[in-house]
Parts: C-alpha cells; structure tokens; sequence
C-alpha cells in the first residue's frame, strides 16, 4: 500500500476542505488500507482474510488473481471484447474477486449488524457506521444527504429505503443492497461493463422484493416562500476526471432563476432541461409536483455560496459561463469549417501560385488536422475503460503521440498568428486574410484554454 500511494502523491491532496462535499476516492479506501497495515503490522490483504474472510467462512474471496480466480472466473467483456485480468493499483477500492455465494456471506454481514452464521464478526456499531458519514455534520443535516454513508448510500426505491454499494472494474459491475427493516438484500453481478444492464437486473429484484409489503409512510414536504434566491449561473467545482477538465466546465454550466416562488435551473448545453423546484427549508428544494428533494443551498468555505443537485456547482459570472460556451462551441465549428474553407483557399492560391497566401491557408488546416490525429488515436484504441487505462496511465506509444500532439496543435497556433502578422501587408484577398486571421485567433484561444486546463504539455501518464 506504501508503494501505491507513492505512486501518484498529487492524488492524496484532499480537491475540498473534508466534511464539506462528497466525492469517491479509491484513493481513500487505499490510504484507509495503509493505516490498517500500520497498526496491525500485517499487509491489508493478510488481515481482511484474517479478520473477516476466515471468520465469515469464506475461503476464495482475494484482491489478487489467484490460481482458483483463474480456475473458475468467468470471463469479462466490455463492448463486446474479451479483457485480461485488471491488476488494479488501489486494489481495496475495487479489486475484490468474489462468486455469488461468497457476496451473499457480506450481504448477511451487512443485514445481521455484522453477524454471519450466528457469529459476530464485526461490532453493531461498527456496522452502524457504515450507514452514517460522521465527518459531514453540516451536510448530513440536510435531507439531500441524511442517508450517505461511507462507501455506501440510502437510495429510495418507489418509497422503501435500500442502503446500496455498487462497484466496478472494466468488464464487470456488481451491487449489493438491503432493506434494513424487512431482512431482506440482493447481490447482483455482470460480466459485462454496461451500468444500464446492472442498474435494470436490480430494479427489477427490488421490484420483485417490495411487491406486497406495506408501503412506509412517505414524509410530505410543505412549499414554502422563496427566501433565497440563488439567481445566476453555476458550472461543477470539480471535473470529475483532471483530463476533461477542458469541457466540463463548458458541459455542466446551469443557468438558475426565480419566477413565482419556483426556482428554475437549466443546462445551458441541453435543449429541453429545465427542472422546476419549490422552497421546503432554509436551503432546500423538491422537485416541483413530486415529494423528493432534488437541490441544496450550502456554504462552502473555499467557494462561498454552491449548489449541489447531481454535482457541486459553484456560482460563476455571466460573461465567464458564456465565454466557456463560447469557446467550446466555436471550437467544434471551427474544427470543420477551417479545414474546409482552407483546401479551397489553398487550390486558389496555388494556382496563383501565392506562396505566403498557401502557408497562411495550411495553417488552421493543420490545426484541424491535429484534432482529428488525437480523436483517431482515441476512438481507434479505446474500445474499453480497460484501453483507456492503459492508454492514459502508461507511457506508450500513443500516449506519447498524444502528448507530442498538443505541444504541436500550441506550436501551430503560435506559428499561424506570427506569420499572418508578419504578412499583413502581401497582397492578397482581404477577406482571406482576415477569415484566416479570426480562424487563427480562436486557434490560439482554444491553445491557452487547453493549456490552463492541463491538456498541453503535461504527460498524460504522471
């Protein structure tokens, strides 16, 4: 575990202040795992099959590939391709190979309050904790985040609560879940790396489980006065991963208003979005018409006043939120528009053999031309999460061409500006020269956009 953490240090700073939002960090389960090593002087895997494994009476369950995974797994699939075997760095987050009746023991260890085969194996408090996420006073107070807890969360399933985990590895999902107060959970797992597959194989379980019991008594939410208003426009703290961090700013930017005691929210890159919301507290919203609450006001003490509704979104000026859009949406014009016009400036300007005119007209061409090189490489060798891994996270030949793929589209754009510059005054037509000029322009915006955002000329694989 020593050897992981040191494997990636930028990984280990916290991206908030703790206790203030919730995110997954396999980081964190690993670091967890080391301190488990520490104190108990044994590797973690020793003292999970110690400790639990062996007392649960559960004799195949590993973090590694063992001679008996190889034996009797079934084979993974993601898109249809077969994958290899996953050796997974932070492994205690997501490496654990386990069969169906091995997960059902941790199921009954979850349902029992921590008693397998009439065994006590961990402590009810410590079972209790699970379903509790102590270290977010603040947010735990709320109704959004009153059943969070660590590595799993109270999902509402047509009015009954089930506390879920889910996780995944390329190839394979797998779920666990339970009604605390009916004795009754599911195990689900696939060989296949569709979410959807999963999330449909539980629905239906959870249907299946909940036909015919009485329904609880579901809490009504009164509507308020607005007291707030949170009016403006927000965009995701966080991206989700460091190399989308170029869009997703753009992607997840909402636009909020009030009009007649509803607060409105759209995304600004989706046509049809917009979700009605009605004051029931201080801070919080429900859905319009239904009793489920959907949005949160919180301070937070790095970015002030954000809003959490499927992401933490922090509040933005105007003119910033559509100069991402507008970035981000010239950028996808320009990359078919520059290539195209330019082949046909450039077969007149060869044949009027104007040689600044030519290079002036090869310049966005090549931009252009980079972009499509980089979707190539990705689209051609990302048929899994699995090539993506490797494709990213290790040098090869592609990530290096990659890498050596930004520093050229930074060099082109550079390149262009400078030379149309110098050659402001070659004859040629005026509105070629300015079209080139403009088209040129945005190249070396979206250069600083993508060089702020980490995308240029840092190796993708530290």
């Amino acid at each position: 575990m020593k050897e992981v953490l040191e494997f990636c240090p930028k990984s280990r700073k916290s991206r908030f202040v703790p206790g203030t939002r919730i995110n997954e960090s396999n980081v964190g389960s690993a670091t967890a795992a080391y301190i488990v090593e520490k104190l108990s002087q044994m590797s973690f895997d020793e003292y999970v099959e110690m400790h639990l494994f062996k007392p649960m009476g559960i004799k195949n369950m590993s973090f590694f590939q063992t001679a008996h995974y190889k034996k009797r797994a079934a084979q993974l699939y993601e898109n249809g391709k077969k994958l290899n075997y996953l050796h997974l760095l932070y492994r205690p987050a997501a490496a654990l190979n386990a069969s169906p009746k091995e997960m059902m023991k941790l199921l009954e260890l979850f349902m029992n309050k921590g008693k397998v085969n009439g065994v006590q194996i961990l402590s009810e408090s410590s079972m209790a904790r699970f379903k509790k996420a102590e270290s977010m006073e603040k947010l735990t107070k709320l109704e959004l985040f009153k059943n969070f807890g660590m590595f799993s969360y109270g999902s509402e399933h047509k009015g009954f609560l089930y506390y879920d985990t889910i996780g995944s590895v390329p190839g394979a999902f797998a779920a666990i879940g339970y009604l605390s107060n009916h004795k009754l959970g599911y195990v689900a797992m696939i060989n296949n790396g569709d979410d959807f597959i999963l999330e449909k194989i539980t629905s239906l379980i959870k249907d299946y489980q909940t036909k015919g019991l009485k329904k609880p008594v579901k809490r009504k939410y009164e509507k308020r006065s607005l007291s707030i208003d949170p009016t403006g426009y927000y965009t995701c703290i966080e991206p989700k991963l460091d190399i989308l961090s170029f869009i997703e700013p753009a992607k997840n930017i909402q636009k909020v208003w009030v009009k007649n005691d509803t607060l409105y929210s759209k995304s600004m890159m989706r046509g049809n979005s917009t979700v009605k919301y009605v004051q029931i507290s201080n801070n919080e919203f429900c859905y319009a018409g239904k009793d489920r609450v959907g949005l949160a006001i919180l301070d937070d003490p790095v970015e002030g006043q954000i809003i959490f509704s499927h992401n933490f979104l922090k509040k933005i000026s105007p003119f910033r939120a559509y100069t991402l859009l507008t970035i981000i949406y010239s950028f996808l014009v320009i990359l078919y528009v520059a290539p195209t016009l330019g082949l046909i400036w450039l077969v007149v300007y060869l044949i009027k053999k104007n040689k600044v005119a030519v290079k002036i007209s090869l310049g966005p061409i090549l931009n252009s031309a980079i972009i499509f090189l980089v979707y190539y490489i990705m689209v051609t060798n990302g048929d899994t999460r699995a090539d993506w891994y490797k494709l990213y996270g290790t040098v090869n030949v592609y990530s290096i061409l990659l890498y050596l793929c930004g520093i050229c589209y930074a060099l082109a754009s550079v390149w262009n500006i400078f030379y149309i510059f110098k050659n402001r005054n070659v004859k040629m037509s005026r509105f070629f020269y300015f079209y080139s000029a403009l088209i040129s322009l945005f190249n070396l915006i979206f250069t600083i956009h993508f060089f702020v955002n980490g995308v240029i000329g840092i190796p993708i694989w530290m």
